[in-house]
């Protein structure tokens, strides 16, 4: 059963970093229980943060792309749309089909194919996750330009990064309704891998182990004052940069913390976590409020529940609209 799962879910992929997917695995956790329902275990105020985390892995990703090839605007362009676009064209169309009447709503949905929400308040998001999607995009296009630019004027990438994280900071301090904070997460991910930390270091065991409790910390009850205080600039800031930290002891000696995220439960759920992200909103909050509801379970009980039901859903979907662009890939790579 296991060999299936690893074949038909690609975990054995040795192009990935497969502790850095079971971060992401950890990550969707935060973000499912937090949208279950966060107001019943305070741990789970700061799940929002699992979408920040995100940000960071995203930023040494597509660093990494953008540093190991040579590809031209429309092959980094369509390597990006087919990595996001049909898994989130069909969790649209769902949603559209299921909730929204179709003859009065279609304008409502070639507007969030276009992720025209994340511009204006008067278009409502259809799939509430897509927020993230949109700084996802924004930022592809700056790393692309921030990469080409630094290679045409051969100015080292660390200053131009450097620049953009002063800019994001000053344009939010400007007007605070932008919150181009959010680009920071990306920047420091893209840094992490520029720097090609290799660290071997008696003390690297501590500093991971610092660097999650810190996160941790930040999770629970410090969350819900910080985030509503004048310090929400700098707890975001701080809490980036222990995911950075975080990230860089996973990238060199082994410790006992990368043995837990290289697990394969964390590497499954990190590998389908795209499909989870999307289809969480659609149809686990659905289930856990509609129909658990009418049994009254507890909270834990409940988002446990919901949380094999969403795993089942997003596997599912992973194979349907992820899969084959990994085999695609897959197969591109090896014809060239």
């Amino acid at each position: 059963m296991l060999k299936l799962i690893e074949k038909w879910f690609l975990l054995n992929d040795k192009n990935r970093n497969s502790a850095f997917d079971g971060v992401r695995g950890f990550s969707i956790i935060l973000v499912l229980f937090f949208h279950y329902n966060q107001n019943s275990y305070k741990f789970f105020y700061g799940g929002h943060l699992g979408v920040d985390i995100f940000f960071v892995l995203s930023g040494y990703f597509i660093a990494s792309i953008l540093f190991n090839s040579n590809k031209s605007t429309s092959n980094y362009i369509e390597n990006r749309f087919l990595r996001l676009m049909p898994a989130y064209s069909i969790s649209l169309l769902i949603i559209w089909l299921l909730h929204y009447n179709l003859f009065n709503s279609y304008k409502g949905f070639v507007a969030n194919l276009l992720f025209l929400p994340f511009f204006t308040n008067k278009i409502e998001y259809m799939n509430f996750v897509s927020w993230t999607l949109a700084w996802e995009w924004l930022f592809y296009f700056i790393a692309f330009l921030l990469f080409k630019f630094a290679k045409y004027f051969d100015i080292k990438y660390f200053y131009v990064i450097f620049i953009l994280i002063l800019i994001s900071l000053f344009i939010y301090m400007f007007n605070k309704k932008l919150e181009t904070y959010r680009f920071i997460g990306f920047y420091l991910g893209c840094l992490i891998f520029l720097l090609h930390f290799n660290l071997k270091n008696k003390y690297l065991q501590i500093i991971s182990l610092v660097s999650i409790l810190a996160q941790i910390f930040m999770f629970g009850y410090f969350n819900q004052y910080m985030i509503s205080s004048d310090f929400k600039l700098l707890y975001y800031i701080v809490f980036d940069i222990m995911v950075s930290i975080f990230l860089i002891t996973l990238l060199c000696q082994e410790t006992f913390l990368k043995v837990i995220f290289k697990s394969k439960l964390l590497v499954f759920l990190g590998k389908i976590s795209y499909s989870f992200y999307l289809t969480h909103a659609m149809i686990g909050i659905y289930f856990s409020t509609i129909f658990l509801k009418n049994y009254h379970f507890n909270y834990f009980i409940n988002a446990v529940i919901t949380f094999i039901f969403s795993v089942i859903i997003a596997a599912i979907f992973f194979l349907i609209t992820e899969r084959p662009y990994f085999i695609y890939k897959s197969a591109k790579k090896n014809a060239n």
